[in-house]
């Protein structure tokens, strides 16, 4: 009988220990993995969460940057394109007068007009230069120095050249002369628009135009 009882508790002791060790075992793997789980995730989840909200920071940055920047480029566009129709109307004015070459209180009044604006022109003219090539890029800018300018340039002499001749001296063909050299005008005038608003749309102005070197 004692044989028995103590055959019996060994067989429990064994058992217990066969237990405990496989109990263990698959706790200790389970919890291994969970844990090694955790970490990972914790890990990758946290890496890839900065990263997308670096990319979104930056993504807003440069949205309004560029909002920025092109509202600023539309601002220059709108005056530079304000100052040229209006100097264009105002020569168009007075060589209409010039041309009728009767009303000559209407002739001095349109020139004082047209002097107004020349001297607008010529005030405002190195500060647009510089913010074109710092929105649009030289080429643009020195379009706008160059070509149209010129074609002001040439439209206004012949225009004041007709001013102060001595009204018996003006001829109709003058003003037909001047017509074409505004005509000349107004077409560079309309390409320098069209290029600026093509830089606008396309959102390649300011810091955003490759040709705008930034130092």
């Amino acid at each position: 009988m004692k044989i028995k009882l103590e055959f019996f508790i060994n067989t429990l002791i064994f058992l217990k220990k066969k237990i405990r060790k496989f109990f263990s075992f698959l706790f200790s793997k389970s919890v291994g993995i969970v844990v090694l789980t955790f970490l990972l995730v914790n890990y990758f989840g946290g890496k890839l969460a900065e990263d997308a909200q670096r990319r979104f920071a930056d993504y807003q940055h440069e949205k309004i940057l560029k909002e920025s920047e092109i509202s600023a480029a539309t601002a220059i566009f709108e005056e530079v394109s304000r100052l040229m129709d209006k100097r264009i109307y105002r020569m168009e004015k007075l060589n209409w007068e010039l041309k009728d070459n009767k009303d000559f209180k209407k002739i001095d009044n349109q020139m004082e007009l047209y002097r107004e604006v020349l001297y607008d022109w010529n005030d405002n003219r190195n500060r647009d230069i510089a913010l074109m090539e710092r929105y649009f890029g030289k080429n643009i800018s020195d379009y706008y120095d160059n070509d149209v300018h010129r074609a002001i340039k040439d439209a206004g002499v012949l225009l004041e050249d007709c001013y102060y001749l001595p009204y018996y001296k003006r001829k109709e063909d003058m003003g037909w002369e001047i017509d074409g050299r505004m005509g000349d005008l107004e077409n560079k005038a309309k390409e320098l628009n069209i290029r600026m608003l093509k830089l606008i749309q396309t959102q390649g102005v300011g810091i955003f135009n490759p040709e705008v070197k930034i130092e």
